[in-house]
């Protein structure tokens, strides 16, 4: 049986309504995707625990990276890096901000979706915006988690979202609690059910006491929305770190020698374009060939695009390559670089503009057999 489930009454529908006219509209395919998703839904994390009762963002940044076959960093040295190193300093206002600047500094794609990103704008005053979509709870709860639930399934990887915590949760002392929980303490999202969301939780229960912490657990969905809602300004905030994904797709047609071949270079950003397709994009791309002796390039070595790639968007630069005279299976390599804007948000203290490269390497072989061997082959 699912306890404390709370349903969305009659009167709550036009601020449903009012809610969902602000946020950005999602597109049919969007909408039957969210709508079609599975009741129950898991992917397997590698699990770090905190070594500091502050450093829950640090073992996150382990996670994440464990998780996408990258090198574990030290908690220190993140905690240091990411400005995270001092408790006492920590800033909610730049928080989720610092950890974006983090993740791409270690060549990671982030794509972050909060509500108040779109329904603020809409109020003069941004006090009343706030109530709004406060004052709303059931109704932003009832968006926000289908959104949750839908990234989570898009890209396959860990959610990363900070939560109210109380010090029975958490024990601490309380000078810490009151900074640390206007902070939020950091967990990974990594699956859900029909009770609530299945997070990797990083606090060590073993050593400091509390009732959360430890690999796989449950957080009602009742909880998540009234007695520790995931933290923001106003309420909910979610974002994903996927590494830079691209492809060459090689053409569908007989490959023999002294054959040009017109192949695409696709580079994909994973994400909602409808949720998350207004921040974090990447923009001056550009794309370094290299062929083997056997392929000839027709296309320039160097290539640039001014397109600029958002979540859930792809590009595809056409490259055309020319076989020789020899047969056999031969590499074609690219190296994609691409510009990742971070601004300087009116509301950080220290915030500064930021301008941080992300790359990724690719490689295909083309299987160039010999013409007269492919006319006699599988004829009688």
């Amino acid at each position: 049986m699912i306890k404390n489930k709370i349903a969305i009454e009659s009167t709550d529908l036009s601020n449903l309504a009012k809610a969902k006219s602000m946020l950005p509209k999602l597109s049919k395919e969007e909408e039957a995707f969210i709508s079609d998703l599975p009741k129950e839904f898991k992917i397997d994390c590698p699990y770090f625990m905190q070594e500091k009762m502050h450093y829950s963002g640090a073992a996150c940044v382990q996670m994440l990276s464990a998780f996408h076959g990258d090198p574990v960093p030290n908690q220190e040295d993140v905690a240091h890096s990411a400005g995270w190193d001092n408790w006492r300093f920590a800033n909610h206002e730049s928080l989720s901000e610092d950890l974006v600047r983090h993740m791409a500094r270690r060549n990671f794609v982030p794509a972050i979706y909060y509500p108040g990103r779109h329904i603020l704008p809409n109020f003069d005053v941004g006090i009343d915006g706030v109530d709004f979509i406060s004052g709303n709870r059931d109704v932003m709860a009832e968006i926000d988690f289908s959104y949750f639930k839908a990234l989570l399934v898009n890209s396959r990887s860990p959610m990363f979202v900070r939560l109210h915590f109380n010090t029975t949760q958490y024990p601490m002392p309380e000078e810490m609690a009151q900074k640390l929980d206007h902070t939020g303490h950091g967990v990974l999202i990594v699956g859900y059910n029909e009770e609530g969301f299945i997070i990797n939780d990083p606090w060590n229960r073993d050593e400091w006491g509390g009732t959360r912490g430890g690999k796989d657990t449950l957080i009602t969905y009742f909880e998540m929305r009234h007695e520790g809602p995931a933290v923001n300004c106003c309420l909910d905030l979610i974002g994903s770190f996927t590494k830079p994904q691209a492809f060459i797709q090689v053409p569908p047609m007989a490959v023999y020698q002294e054959r040009k071949l017109d192949l695409d270079l696709v580079i994909q950003s994973i994400g909602i374009p409808g949720i998350q397709s207004d921040i974090y994009c990447l923009e001056n791309i550009s794309v370094g060939l290299r062929v083997d002796d056997n392929l000839k390039s027709d296309s320039p070595l160097k290539i640039e695009t001014s397109e600029s790639l958002y979540p859930g968007k792809e590009v595809r630069i056409p490259i055309s390559v020319t076989t020789g005279e020899k047969t056999g299976s031969f590499p074609i390599y690219a190296r994609v670089q691409a510009s990742l804007k971070i601004p300087a948000y009116k509301w950080e203290e220290l915030g500064k503009e930021e301008l941080i490269t992300i790359t990724t390497d690719v490689a295909t072989r083309i299987d160039v057999k010999d013409k007269e061997w492919l006319n006699r082959y599988g004829r009688h």
